[in-house]
């Protein structure tokens, strides 16, 4: 579609018609072919836009069959032949891109095309699948490479342009002075007269709009909107910053007190992976989902989020091999964001090769890794970490090593990253130090300890791990990685001091626990050359309220391993820590497993009936039947009633045996005397008065020495289907039929190696006279209990007492299930259920040696007992 730039196609279904012929390849089935022919034909109309009678070839031969009836698009039509079994894809062919990666490549194999030389951005991967080889054409990708001049900036001063949120669809539209803006979501053209035009100016930093003399500004929230103009303002101060959303592209971000907010061009293409999968491609794992059938919704979810991160996070064909023979438990964490981001699967790979495949799993770090890949998705393994909450601190800018100077200058140059957590003052020029005298006045270090990179801080947290896991208060490796995503990063310089203090016990500078609500004072008149106030010695030394506090703690638990966070409450800040522990005692509950069990509904078998009109000769029938054969009485001549009246007799063609036999009693159609119509015992043999004929008119003609009658036939709809379900609450007793879903049905079991259908009550179904279905004692052998499978997957039971046939309906899991637990109070008795977390429940616990439940109450084991 990428190359024919507009690709609209229609299609029929069925699309296609295979017309036989003797040439065809003998060797490809009729459906087949049908289906390769209508995978290459899209394939074709969506590359060259043009509609196509398509011939089929074998490989080997020159032997043909057309495949027509149908053309896809209504425009110049070729003729183009399909070469079956390429083994690959035809060369990629990009103008301006070096694609000689992309020839020969095998169904399942991908390729890497990178941005040209002098431009920097991201790479596209492009795969060959079985269906583009079969039509020989070239490898896809989901998009093509994005690149940028690696030479100037995507903005210019004075640069007229509207404007999109970064993460965001559409446009900004800010029609209002002093006013919150809005998205215009559907915007997709940047001259949409709905879409807001702002003018940059790079040089204030600012980005204006000149009609009021108003600049966008940061909202509470954070949200954009408008405010008067200021160059001092740190909610109007935007940055240009590398996009994290794609590589080599760049951002106006701006970041203050009330977060973090990034603006890019309009019409930049959107992230793939910021869509869910559709629902089409769900919709097996939501069935199974909905059915109960859990294996299978993991199944199909995680086949759903397997691909989609493979298309759309570029990584090589070796990697997805590693990664097949890794742990299922590997899998189910690395796929259990949904939908997944490809930038985790990205920066997972890239961590993995640093540390080498086989060292990840010698040391068990995918737990570890996973948490990481997580928290910094997006970015790449040698930019800066990121917190777990982007504006956890009050100075949220991480910056790498080197970089210390360009932070020093935005301190003192731009007042930036100068806040500080106090109930008395907020920014250390402003208010807090000197009366805003500045840097000439501080004493203490600033800027603050470069951040580690991903790969530092990843690399540096498992050496410690490794050296001695005993001495931190948590192995990081150990640590599920739901909860590891709150390790908290922090300066490598700032963790080897923890460690210093808390391993090897050096004497404490300050304290863990210093509380002072005038703190700011220590930092700006006894500031210390050594400690920068947000950092966690500064903390320590200088002491602050409940923020800095909880900051403290959950900052210096990441370094010795352990997750933590904070917690905000009004006017306060709490830490928490995550203690891993060994459960002695735990609740249990049983749960109806649903997978195997169906309820059952009656599927007799379908029969064709229908009613009978007579003409006695040469007579004809009138254009509109008025009346039908009434033969209710056996062995007897037929009386007439209303057509379409219930007082039809229904009969059953029996085109092999010549009979026309009534629906009961073994009665068929004969020709009495006069001759008229009647009924009569079914003839085993041939017998002129009751065997047929189809003439040309489609009449069943009876013809012997008394005569000829001709029968014309009213065909019947087929009975509804009952969808009732089998209910049977007694033992020895007939079933009943039920609403289906409803609490009344019974839940059954069908036992395949005995070939019986078990309801989870107890006992067997049974098959009782008429015949109805039954529960009855299991009996080895009984011809009223045999179950097979048909077919069409219908149970059925047949014996001399007749035949029924059932159909499973799945079985719906009882959610209620889940918010309950076992309650076993009396001894050597069947526990009860009780809500879960109340006192009823009963605690047990497992002894590993003799793989037995202990109850806690009482000193007995959990038992099945019968049911």
């Amino acid at each position: 579609a990428q190359a024919a730039k507009t690709a609209t196609y229609t299609y029929q279904k069925p699309p296609f018609r295979v017309k036989p012929c003797a040439r065809c390849p003998t060797t490809m089935s009729k459906a087949a072919m049908t289906t390769l022919c209508y995978s290459w034909a899209i394939l074709a109309s969506m590359r060259a836009s043009v509609g196509a009678d398509a011939r089929c070839v074998e490989v080997a031969g020159e032997d043909n069959c057309t495949v027509g009836g149908n053309q896809l698009l209504q425009r110049t039509r070729l003729v183009t032949k399909v070469v079956l079994g390429k083994s690959t894809c035809a060369p990629l062919q990009l103008t301006g891109y070096d694609a000689s990666a992309c020839s020969g490549l095998s169904p399942g194999a991908s390729c890497e095309v990178s941005c040209p030389a002098g431009q920097t951005g991201s790479p596209a991967r492009y795969f060959c699948f079985q269906g583009l080889a079969d039509a020989g054409l070239p490898p896809a990708a989901l998009l093509a490479p994005l690149c940028f001049p690696t030479d100037s900036s995507m903005y210019q001063q004075d640069a007229k342009m509207p404007l999109q949120q970064v993460g965001k669809r559409g446009c900004l539209s800010c029609p209002n002075a002093w006013s919150a803006c809005s998205l215009v979501e559907n915007a997709t053209d940047p001259s949409d007269p709905r879409c807001t035009v702002f003018t940059l100016d790079l040089t204030t930093k600012l980005i204006r709009l000149g009609k009021w003399g108003m600049c966008i500004d940061m909202f509470g929230g954070p949200k954009m909107g408008l405010w008067s103009c200021s160059e001092s303002s740190d909610y109007q101060d935007f940055e240009l910053t590398p996009s994290e959303k794609w590589k080599g592209a760049q951002d106006l971000c701006v970041a203050s007190g009330r977060g973090k907010l990034c603006l890019t061009k309009m019409g930049q293409p959107d992230s793939f992976f910021e869509t869910p999968p559709d629902t089409v491609v769900l919709q097996p794992a939501l069935d199974a989902l909905q059915a109960g059938d859990n294996e299978t919704f993991v199944q199909q979810s995680l086949a759903v989020q397997a691909c989609r991160a493979r298309l759309e996070s570029g990584l090589p064909d070796d990697f997805w091999a590693w990664l097949k023979g890794q742990s299922r438990e590997l899998h189910q964490a690395l796929f259990a964001t949904f939908p997944v981001h490809p930038g985790q699967v990205r920066l997972f790979s890239e961590i993995v090769e640093s540390f080498g495949r086989d060292r990840v799993e010698e040391l068990g770090l995918a737990s570890l890794i996973m948490a990481v890949s997580y928290v910094n998705r997006g970015k790449g393994i040698d930019e800066a970490v990121r917190f777990p909450h982007p504006s956890f601190e009050a100075n949220g800018n991480t910056f790498l090593a080197g970089e210390e100077d360009r932070i020093r200058q935005a301190m003192v140059e731009e007042r930036k990253h100068c806040g500080i957590q106090s109930n008395e003052c907020r920014n250390l020029w402003y208010d807090c130090c000197a009366n805003g005298t500045g840097p000439s006045s501080w004493k203490f270090k600033y800027p603050r300890d470069p951040s580690p990179s991903v790969r530092q801080w990843v690399h540096w947290l498992a050496a410690q791990a490794v050296e001695h896991p005993e001495k931190l208060w948590t192995d990081p490796r150990q640590v599920p990685w739901t909860l590891g995503v709150h390790i908290f990063p922090s300066p490598i310089a700032e963790c080897e001091w923890v460690h210093d203090k808390l391993i090897e016990a050096a004497p404490m500078e300050g304290s863990w626990y210093k509380y002072d609500s005038s703190f700011h004072k220590s930092v700006c008149e006894a500031g210390d050359s050594r400690y920068h106030w947000d950092s966690l010695q500064g903390i320590a030394v200088y002491g602050g309220v409940c923020g800095r506090m909880a900051t403290l703690e959950a900052r210096k638990s990441g370094c010795m391993g352990m997750p933590a966070t904070t917690k905000g409450e009004p006017g306060h800040l709490a830490g928490f820590k995550f203690k891993p522990t060994n459960a002695s005692w735990t609740t249990l509950n049983a749960v109806t497993g649903v997978p195997e069990l169906s309820y059952l509904s009656l599927m007799p078998l379908v029969k064709n009936y229908s009613t009978l009109e007579v003409a006695i000769g040469s007579d004809a029938f009138p254009n509109v039947s008025v009346q039908c054969l009434k033969c209710s009485a056996a062995s007897s001549a037929c009386e007439f009633a209303a057509a379409g009246s219930e007082d039809c007799t229904r009969f059953r063609v029996d085109m092999e045996s010549k009979l026309m036999r009534r629906d009961s009693g073994n009665q068929c159609i004969d020709m009495f005397r006069g001759p008229q119509a009647g009924v009569w015992g079914c003839s085993d043999g041939a017998n002129a008065n009751q065997n047929f004929e189809v003439n040309a008119a489609g009449e069943l003609v009876i013809t012997s020495g008394r005569g000829t009658t001709r029968y014309r036939l009213t065909a019947l709809p087929p009975p509804p289907v009952d969808d009732r379900c089998l209910s049977c609450p007694n033992d020895r007793s007939e079933c009943t039929l039920e609403l289906m879903n409803s609490s009344a049905c019974t839940k059954f079991l069908y036992d395949e190696e005995a070939d019986r259908i078990k309801p989870t009550t107890g006992r067997c179904l049974d098959m009782y006279s008429g015949p109805k279905p039954g529960i009855w004692d299991c009996v080895d052998g009984g011809a009223n209990q045999v179950a097979t499978v048909t077919e069409e997957g219908l149970l059925s039971i047949t014996s001399g007492r007749g035949n029924l046939r059932l159909l499973r309906w799945p079985v719906v899991a009882d959610m209620t299930e889940e918010s309950r637990c076992l309650s076993c109070k009396a001894r050597n008795s069947a526990c009860e259920f009780a809500a879960a977390g109340s006192e009823d429940c009963t605690l047990f616990g497992y002894d590993e040696e003799t793989t037995l439940l202990h109850n806690n109450d009482n000193g007995q084991c959990f038992h099945m007992r019968d049911g």
